[in-house]
């Protein structure tokens, strides 16, 4: 997970404890660890090293520096990164947050519809860019 916080100074969002299980119930594997800014570890088989993902903005050491393509998934990103420097391109993909379903029985559902949605619109996206 890669944020776009305005200042370095700013606090990193947390990830969602309820969009970590909405990615389980899609069938991912997660190692959730602890602290202050976890890293997890997510697999889709065994047979496939875990990726590790974490919150960080998008200028951190370990994402590229440049030459890649920006793919902004957060509904705030226009306003808070509308430049991503190093990027050949920026594309605005923005979701509504399933958080508006927090606390209700609907909870559940909207994460993992978000968590669907967005698996099958990245990977069309994914699809056509390989062409």
């Amino acid at each position: 997970m890669t944020m776009c916080a305005p200042t370095a100074e700013e606090p990193r969002p947390q990830p969602s404890t309820r969009a970590v299980a909405a990615v389980e119930r899609a069938g991912f594997h997660v190692v959730r660890p602890e602290g202050k800014n976890p890293m997890y570890e997510v697999s889709f088989t065994k047979d496939h090293a875990a990726e590790r993902c974490w919150s960080k903005k998008y200028d951190d050491a370990a994402n590229p520096q440049k030459d890649f393509c920006a793919v902004m998934t957060c509904s705030e990103a226009d306003k808070n990164c509308p430049i991503v420097f190093g990027a050949l391109d920026r594309i605005s993909l923005p979701y509504m947050d399933p958080k508006v379903a927090d606390g209700t029985q609907e909870e559940a559902a909207r994460y993992d519809e978000r968590c669907l949605q967005i698996a099958a619109e990245l990977w069309y996206v994914m699809q056509q860019a390989s062409r």
